[in-house]
């Protein structure tokens, strides 16, 4: 049954794509394709191990809602890392800057899907 919910999720995600803006395309191509990946681990799970992989692509891909989001969470959380300074939210202010400057995430995007391998050629989520 949940693989049932799952694949009509896909194949909503499928055609909700095709209608969005470059970075939202982008953003439902890597969810479906991420979707996809979680299916195959959840029907490996007794004879394959995930190697923490499943967990990965659950809360760093599919706990988002759109490209900014991951961007500004991934990005923001690297710089936090690495800073001296724990009070700066760069979470918030690369959120800002994608939302007052679209653009940003539609050039990303527009990386992305140049580089971009598919799933069927052996590429990675």
């Amino acid at each position: 049954m949940l693989q049932v919910r799952r694949l009509s999720r896909l194949s909503r995600l499928s055609r909700l794509s095709r209608q969005l803006s470059t970075s939202a395309h982008t953003w439902q191509s890597i969810l479906i394709e991420a979707e996809a990946q979680v299916l195959k681990f959840d029907a490996a799970e007794k004879t394959e191990r995930s190697f923490g992989i499943r967990h990965f692509v659950r809360a760093d891909v599919l706990a988002h809602g759109s490209l900014a989001s991951a961007l500004s969470t991934t990005v923001g959380d690297k710089l936090s890392a690495n800073s001296a300074v724990d009070h700066v939210d760069y979470k918030s202010i690369l959120m800002s800057a994608f939302e007052s400057k679209p653009d940003i995430c539609d050039a990303v995007a527009a990386d992305i899907e140049r580089f971009k391998v598919p799933m069927d050629d052996g590429g990675t989520v």
